[in-house]
């Protein structure tokens, strides 16, 4: 009742008074004049809003090549993008700009921004490598029916992918093509990470549009493409599978559940996480046109680009970057009808692997807390996601085994086994293929990066100690090289090795209360290990002291 009664008081005052109701009107005007300059509930912008949906109703620039502006694809944006994970654009083979293009791009991932970074901007540099090629993105029609979304998309050289505009965009002057992500929305359903689950088989559509206008079939794989987010299980049989099935029925598109990494923190968000993309343009596959072509035609050629996609043998365009990638993730392809790629994986794997045997017993891996009172901590996966950032501190409640290998050195750069000092690479025993590895390593003196008296501080613990496929050498087996020896009869303890120039001497990995060292310098006044041990085991072993 009293507000209703200052309610009642306060319009009286203001009926009594005209120049404080004409300066209120004002006032309201004014604000409402401030808003949004494009609000349609402003009358002002009708005659600029009202045009502009007119006019996205006959604009047919979608299914032509969009308008393309080359300062827009520079832009500074799509640099720190690119930069974010970070990507980077592969060329194994000059593409002749008298020709047409038809890039087909695998996986889908959950958003496909290997591909918006490798075709839709030059933040990876498309111009330099393909000189005279022009490329169109192409996503779906739905995309250009949203205001001012479709002149964005427009600006990157984004086009519908309906097969007018697919033929409209290769009928235009040599060297013009389309990128298409093959696998589409239901491609998207299986990108969870460590794995390339490929829509393929029934997809020939793409075949098709190549032989009508004599387009070269190139195939592209985006590497990591799936690693950028975690999807919730949607198997087949689930409920969650059969929901987005419908959905996708329905509107043309679906709706994968997935989480990333947060805005200011590793966890959880809606950010992608920070995985290198290495996106790999192959080898052109040439096309005859034949308007009129043949089902027979169209599986002939959907079959020759399979085979150009997944077989490996010397000639294969992808098969040194497999080799190389495999250093920094795992792919396990997976498709029903075609296995030579899972077994391109294995020989690739068995090509670049150490010479390497097991020493002593597998055990878990223990670490110690820094401070007067001695407490246990143990290291532990998730058997599901054994990717960058997912060793975790599991309190002893893991208990999942690792076993040291010794391995043959190399090269000369790596010191060889001698004495009671062996040197290898440590990996879980449920997934040997994996090896326990330690990243995100600055140089740092006194709070200052440096190149002398060197202590390695990483940006965080414990996404610093990573499982990752086992390196054969380069940078990444420095990471992974470690040497192993009995210490006071507290079990295997172990310690990162490798050449100063690429990991800067034995290192420490802190993280608040919770440190692992790998044998600091002389002039730290203590020293942690992590040990392979039992739990038991464990609390026999006191700090160890440097002189």
């Amino acid at each position: 009742m009293a507000h209703m009664s200052r309610s009642a008081s306060e319009t009286e005052r203001i009926q009594r008074n005209p120049m404080e109701h004409k300066r209120l009107s004002e006032k309201a005007n004014r604000l409402s004049e401030q808003g949004f300059p494009l609000d349609p509930t402003i009358p002002s912008s009708w005659p600029f809003l009202i045009p502009y949906l007119i006019f996205i109703m006959f604009d047919t620039a979608p299914e032509n090549g969009g308008r393309r502006f080359r300062w827009f694809r520079q832009c500074f944006v799509f640099q720190w993008f690119a930069k974010y994970f970070p990507v980077t654009l592969h060329k194994t083979v000059d593409l002749d700009p008298s020709r047409r293009y038809l890039f087909g791009y695998h996986p889908h991932g959950i958003f496909g921004l290997g591909a918006v970074n490798a075709f839709a901007a030059e933040a990876c540099g498309f111009s330099k490598l393909f000189p005279g090629i022009t490329p169109h993105l192409l996503t779906l029609q739905s995309n250009f029916h949203i205001p001012f979304y479709r002149d964005f998309l427009m600006a990157a050289g984004c086009a519908s992918v309906s097969r007018k505009s697919c033929m409209n965009i290769l009928n235009k002057k040599p060297g013009n093509s389309i990128t298409i992500v093959v696998g589409g929305a239901q491609e998207s359903l299986a990108a969870h990470a460590g794995y390339m689950n490929l829509t393929l088989k029934a997809r020939l559509g793409f075949v098709k549009v190549a032989l009508r206008t004599g387009a070269d079939l190139v195939p592209v794989l985006g590497f990591c493409e799936n690693d950028m987010f975690d999807q919730a299980d949607n198997q087949r049989e689930t409920w969650l599978y059969k929901v987005q099935q419908q959905i996708k029925r329905a509107c043309g598109f679906t709706i994968p559940i997935f989480i990333g990494r947060g805005f200011m923190h590793p966890y959880y968000g809606w950010m992608p996480y920070r995985v290198p993309i290495h996106v790999v343009v192959g080898k052109p596959i040439p096309v005859e046109k034949k308007v009129d072509c043949t089902p027979e035609d169209v599986q002939a050629l959907h079959d020759t680009y399979v085979k150009a996609l997944f077989e490996y043998d010397n000639k294969f365009p992808f098969d040194a970057y497999i080799d190389v990638f495999l250093i920094s993730f795992i792919m396990k392809f997976s498709l029903a009808a075609l296995l030579p790629l899972a077994m391109a994986l294995s020989a690739s794997a068995a090509a670049t692997g150490l010479s390497c045997k097991p020493f002593g017993k597998a055990d878990t891996l223990v670490g110690h807390n820094e401070g007067n009172i001695i407490k246990q901590y143990e290291y532990g996966y998730d058997k599901k996601h054994t990717f960058e950032g997912f060793m975790k501190v599991k309190n002893s409640t893991s208990h999942q085994k690792f076993q040291f290998y010794e391995c043959e050195a190399p090269d000369s750069d790596f010191e060889s086994s001698h004495g009671n000092v062996h040197f290898g690479q440590i990996r879980p025993v449920e997934k040997s293929d994996l090896c326990l590895s330690n990243t995100g390593v600055f140089i740092y003196k006194d709070g200052v990066k440096s190149e002398d008296n060197i202590r390695l501080q990483p940006q965080g613990s414990p996404n610093n100690l990573i499982l990752k496929p086992c390196a054969s050498s380069g940078k990444e087996l420095r990471h992974q090289w470690f040497s192993a020896h009995n210490v006071d009869g507290c079990g295997l303890r172990v310690a990162l090795k490798g050449k100063k120039d690429d990991i800067e001497s034995d290192g420490v990995v802190r993280d608040g209360d919770w440190s692992i060292s790998f044998n600091p310098i002389a002039s730290w006044s203590w020293r942690e290990a992590v040990y392979l041990t039992s739990d038991k085991l464990g609390a026999q072993c006191p700090m160890q002291k440097d002189n």
